[in-house]
């Protein structure tokens, strides 16, 4: 079974944001699974919305369809539809211009991702996500081998695509204490960070020598958050034309 209990918390955090949010979604894309915590909360604050997933990771989708079923009772299923299912990479295209809402919960953000979510929203459609910023296992510095994004870098990412305006970022970060080295690398894989570590067995030695020595007394991870709007985008050779009212002098 797959523990999502951290993405509970950060889904918990973003779901927080959408109260300062005035729009009301008819129709929401999650973008990877997390254990059913996403769709639980925006179920619960849109109840009349709905909410499809696109996910490839088969157990992933077994865990998602399980905690959708059991946190619904029966008469609600008869009700409401499941969430509809893509099961393909996060970067395959999607229909375009179907979506209000992206929303992705520790996801790597990347060119072609924002490109595939802002081909799907709807116009001034919204970007919810939340991913690892370059304080996350600081302590493991040495064992690191490739940096993770910058608040400021993810920022001027999405504002410098095309797809994109009003990019807002801000960041948190947390603490943990682990004492079993095997939760600890069952976390890592869970989060996809793994493939930030030198994952090797001389490494998780190290790492485990670190914990039980005392010299590894917490991990910290720090994750970013952010949204952003859909930008409006003419077709080739049109542009806007304002009118101004001329005011008496």
């Amino acid at each position: 079974m797959i523990d999502f209990s951290l993405h509970e918390v950060f889904a918990k955090t973003m779901d927080t944001r959408l109260s300062y949010v005035k729009t009301i979604p008819q129709k929401i894309l999650l973008a990877s699974a997390d254990g059913g915590h996403s769709f639980n909360f925006l179920h619960q604050r849109y109840p009349n919305a709905t909410i499809d997933l696109v996910e490839n990771r088969d157990d992933w989708i077994v865990a998602e369809k399980e905690a959708w079923k059991n946190n619904h009772n029966i008469w609600h299923r008869i009700r409401n539809k499941s969430p509809k299912l893509w099961q393909q990479n996060l970067t395959e295209p999607l229909p375009e211009n179907q979506f209000d809402y992206v929303w992705s919960n520790l996801c790597f953000p990347d060119t072609e991702l924002l490109t595939v979510w802002s081909n799907c929203l709807k116009e001034d459609g919204l970007l919810f996500l939340s991913t690892f910023g370059t304080d996350t296992l600081c302590e493991l510095s040495d064992f690191l081998q490739k940096p993770f994004t910058d608040l400021h870098d993810l920022g001027d990412l999405i504002a410098k695509h095309s797809g994109w305006k009003e990019a807002v970022t801000d960041t948190e970060k947390i603490k943990l204490n682990y004492q079993s080295i095997d939760k600890f690398k069952q976390d890592i894989k869970i989060l996809g960070l793994n493939k930030y570590l030198l994952e090797n067995d001389d490494t998780w030695d190290k790492i485990k020598e670190l914990m039980l020595s005392g010299r590894l007394q917490h991990i910290t991870l720090e994750i970013v958050y952010a949204h952003a709007v859909k930008k409006y985008s003419l077709p080739e050779n049109m542009a806007t034309v304002h009118f101004y009212r001329n005011l008496p002098t």
